[in-house]
C-alpha cells in the first residue's frame, strides 16, 4: 500500500482497527458495527491517515484474550510493519486484564505502533496515557 500523499511527499499514517466482542450473537454483531462506526468516525477526522487493516474479534471476555487468533494476527502484522497506529473503541476492547493490556501496548510500542483508545480519549503518543493506566490499575478498572 502506498502511504505517500499525492503531490505532497509526506507519509500518511497507516491505521488498523481492532474491535472485539465477547462472543458471536446478534447483539454482539450490532456492537461490532457500533465499534466500527466509532473508529471510522475517528479516522475521518484525520485526512493524513489511511486504513491499513481491520481486525474484528469475537473472543473471550476474560484474561484468555491473549489466545485470540485475531489478536495474534494483528500483533504479527504490527511486527511486519503493516501499520503505524491501532485504533480501538476502548481499553476493554483490547484487553480486560491490565497486565495483558500493558503487554500488548508495550509490544506495539516496541514496533513503533501507537495505540489510541477512543472512549477514554487516550493515546500512547502522549504522556497522559501512562498516568491514566496507573490510575485505572489502582482503581481496579
Amino acid at each position: 500500500m502506498d502511504t505517500k500523499s499525492e503531490g505532497k511527499g509526506t507519509r500518511r499514517k497507516r491505521v488498523a482497527f481492532y474491535m472485539r466482542v465477547g462472543c458471536i450473537g446478534n447483539e454482539n454483531l450490532i456492537a461490532l458495527e457500533a465499534q466500527k462506526a466509532t473508529l471510522e468516525e475517528e479516522l475521518g477526522k484525520h485526512p493524513d491517515w489511511c486504513l491499513s487493516g481491520v481486525y474484528s474479534d469475537a473472543g473471550p471476555a476474560d484474561g484468555e484474550a491473549r489466545h485470540s487468533p485475531v489478536l495474534r494476527q494483528m500483533l504479527k502484522a504490527a511486527e511486519a510493519g503493516e501499520f503505524d497506529r491501532v485504533l480501538t473503541s476502548g481499553v476493554s476492547r483490547l484487553s480486560r486484564s491490565m497486565p495483558h493490556l500493558l503487554e500488548i501496548v508495550r509490544f506495539l510500542q516496541s514496533q513503533g505502533v501507537e495505540v489510541q483508545f477512543i472512549r477514554e480519549g487516550l493515546s500512547t503518543d502522549n504522556r497522559e496515557f501512562g498516568e491514566a493506566i496507573k490510575w485505572r490499575a489502582r482503581l481496579g478498572l
